[in-house]
């Protein structure tokens, strides 16, 4: 299991719109649209076609006392999720086409996949690889350039995405069957159910 939070909500991210982007083009083979986790290889030039960049900040925790988040128990070890912490980090995510159209088309499914919630203007992704938590995403920001921009010949949308989520560690506890104690000379045993 990852236990690297902001790499986990770029993969929720990431994973989201490409199930998105395929559902919604789904005369088209899966894939067709790729969703990228970071920036083309320089050296293989700038692609052609439409695709989405998924890109990150550097994350910023801030600490609060430890609570208890979840609790499972295997073989007489039971193992404790504790929240240390909330992590805030800042996602961009552009999309890219050769055409204004295909641009235009992919933007709504982008800007949807971050407000499934209406009246929050928010949407939560569930980290698969990280304990299963729920990450909240909102997009902050939005903008367009035309082939003139920084990326000559290509259309361009970038969000800016706020994303939080819990930090979250874990400590393995041996669960208990049964404990004697000593109290003043007499043995008291205490059993589990």
């Amino acid at each position: 299991m990852s236990i690297n939070p902001a790499k986990a909500i770029r993969d929720a991210v990431v994973s989201t719109l490409q199930t998105l982007v395929d559902g919604y083009f789904s005369a088209l083979p899966d894939g067709t649209v790729l969703v990228r986790d970071g920036w083309p290889d320089a050296m293989a030039g700038i692609p052609s076609g439409s695709y989405i960049v998924v890109t990150s900040g550097s994350a910023s925790p801030e600490s609060h006392v430890p609570v208890p988040y979840s609790s499972t128990t295997a073989a007489g070890v039971v193992t404790q999720l504790y929240d240390i912490a909330n992590l805030s980090l800042n996602v961009q995510v552009d999309v890219f086409a050769d055409y204004r159209d295909q641009r235009d088309a992919l933007v709504p499914i982008v800007r949807g996949a971050f407000c499934t919630l209406p009246l929050a203007g928010s949407a939560e992704l569930t980290l698969s690889g990280y304990h299963n938590a729920q990450a909240t995403v909102k997009v902050t920001g939005e903008s367009d350039d035309d082939p003139a921009g920084p990326i000559p010949g290509r259309w361009r949308h970038t969000f800016e995405v706020a994303a939080r989520v819990d930090v979250l560690v874990s400590h393995d506890w041996y669960a208990l069957n049964r404990l004697d104690l000593s109290l003043n000379g007499d043995i008291l045993t205490l059993e589990s159910a």
